[in-house]
């Protein structure tokens, strides 16, 4: 059995493999409402765009867990899958807040054959040695092997916020949340810190993005940096809509692979 045939499209692991800080297209999870004043139904939008929160290639919600704020999960429902954005349901029933997140972790292997033509192949730890020999096989050159860890996450609140699903996972890179990101306001500074494998990770570049960039000229992005605690600090200019972006690489576990993590959060800024 070819192995890298049975993969995704070039176009398809180029997109998922280029940075998203900085580049055009990006992945978003946004929520219909980030806080609610009694239990109700929330729906959430997954999709990659050219502009932030207006659907253009629907972001793949297989892995999607929600975490209730007594630490349970949720089962999600009204799945769908559309042209241009995937769609799930949930039911907010408890006081405090929930977690919403989707996960990936893969093994993308890119290279040139002895035509020019780009191969590629992307899957689990599983897979990989088979993966290897077949591309070592086909390639005229370089095989570049990456390990990528992903995390889109957004948070909903009903009624006063909990932090019990703040708590950090130890896993990748992820947000511990000094200021709750269900209590954001216009014209106050919010406290984050980023943690790569449960590590303070100094450095990273944090692009804050605010929704509407359909109607700008540019995507008027503000960056700012993680110190050696891992913390930045983020003054809100307006209420709206956000995307908050970090990215991290480094070396993997596996000998000659590099390692790719990344963060997106949507939150809400709310009026002052």
């Amino acid at each position: 059995m070819n192995i890298l045939r049975k993969t995704l499209p070039a176009a398809v692991l180029s997109l998922l493999l280029i940075p998203t800080l900085g580049c055009a297209h990006m992945r978003w999870l946004v929520p219909s409402n980030t806080v609610l004043s009694e239990p109700g139904a929330v729906t959430f939008d997954a999709s990659i765009s050219n502009n932030v929160f207006f659907p253009e290639r629907a972001f793949p919600i297989d892995g999607v867990t929600v975490i209730d704020p007594e630490g349970n999960r949720v089962e999600v429902s009204n799945t769908l899958k559309g042209m241009r954005r995937s769609v799930f349901d949930i039911e907010a029933e408890k006081e405090g807040t929930y977690r919403v997140a989707i996960g990936a972790s893969f093994y993308f292997i890119r290279y040139k054959n002895k035509n020019g033509e780009r191969g590629g192949w992307r899957g689990d730890e599983a897979g990989l040695n088979a993966a290897l020999k077949e591309a070592k096989d086909n390639a005229d050159g370089d095989i570049q092997v990456t390990e990528s860890h992903s995390r889109l996450e957004t948070f909903v609140t009903v009624g006063q916020p909990s932090v019990e699903t703040l708590k950090p996972l130890g896993r990748g890179l992820e947000l511990k949340a000094s200021t709750h990101p269900n209590d954001l306001y216009a014209g106050e500074t919010a406290h984050f810190t980023f943690l790569l494998n449960g590590e303070p990770a100094n450095g990273l570049t944090v692009s804050v993005i605010a929704g509407g960039t359909r109607y700008r000229n540019n995507t008027s992005a503000r960056t700012f940096t993680t110190d050696k605690t891992g913390n930045v600090a983020i003054d809100w200019q307006q209420a709206g809509m956000y995307l908050l972006e970090v990215e991290a690489e480094g070396k993997s576990s596996t000998k000659g692979v590099k390692r790719r993590d990344s963060y997106i959060v949507t939150l809400e800024v709310l009026p002052e």
